[in-house]
């Protein structure tokens, strides 16, 4: 019952794995029999983490039920809500969200919210993001890289990849649009950046025209960086460079960044 391959793996691991109905029956087949429950193979998965990364929610609930850890991570720090958001297993996440600390921060620094960004999938962030009210900021860490560009929060994620829904619920959610990253960067600065414009709309209803560390707004990032240039022409700005609302006219330009 406790024997295991050679990379760790027990009859557990492959019966979490298995997509077929069968395996929630011998999953509790198995527990009853004494198997362990939160025995990890060589890459640090547990049966349950298999079973969230696989996408088996009927396994997932199956070994929730018996008692499976769900703070268990692998050897990158991910635990199974952080699986199931990485491969967009909706059901998956929606079982281990109420059982699972959802400010676990993985070895990059990154936790289920900022996971569910980068995937960009709208219905787990959707699922996700009620599970961090009050704490709708929290920023990722360094990690393990001391040196890793770090304290981006949801919001900067959002903007970066240009999913406005999820800029729009953030914001409503009462994300901090002047929180800014380790090196100065708002989520504006982002949005401009990539010339994401629905964006960079999205954000200036909040007016947060900052200055990253080397005193870059994200009007200077917008000209020199993104897809669109903002046309001078009804521009009202500041002499700091103050990016308003009414230098959004966007004109495409031939040229694009490398």
């Amino acid at each position: 019952m406790y024997a295991a391959c050679a990379d760790g793996r027990t009859a557990l691991h492959f019966a979490a794995e298995a997509a077929d109905d069968r395996a929630v029956d011998a999953i509790a087949r198995l527990v009853a029999a004494g198997a362990r429950l939160d025995v990890l193979d060589a890459a640090h998965f547990s049966p349950l983490i298999v079973a969230a990364y696989a996408g088996n929610v009927g396994c997932v609930r199956g070994l929730l039920a018996a008692g499976a850890d769900s703070s268990l991570v692998n050897d990158v720090g991910n635990n199974a809500l952080c699986k199931a958001v990485m491969k967009s297993h909706i059901e998956c996440v929606k079982a281990l969200l109420p059982v699972t600390n959802v400010n676990h921060l993985n070895n990059v620094g990154r936790n289920a919210l900022h996971l569910s960004i980068l995937v960009g999938d709208l219905p787990v962030f959707d699922a996700v993001l009620p599970y961090f009210e009050g704490a709708v900021d929290l920023a990722t860490s360094r990690g393990l890289d001391a040196d890793a560009l770090h304290a981006k929060t949801p919001l900067h994620f959002a903007a970066h990849f240009g999913h406005v829904e999820m800029v729009r619920r953030l914001l409503a959610a009462g994300a901090n649009a002047a929180a800014v990253d380790s090196h100065g960067h708002t989520a504006l600065h982002y949005a401009a950046h990539e010339g994401h414009l629905a964006c960079i709309r999205a954000l200036l209803s909040h007016m947060v025209n900052a200055r990253d560390a080397s005193g870059n707004s994200a009007l200077h990032f917008a000209a020199a960086y993104g897809a669109y240039v903002l046309s001078p022409a009804p521009m009202q700005r500041s002499q700091s460079g103050a990016l308003t609302r009414s230098s959004i006219q966007a004109a495409p330009i031939a040229w694009r960044r490398s």
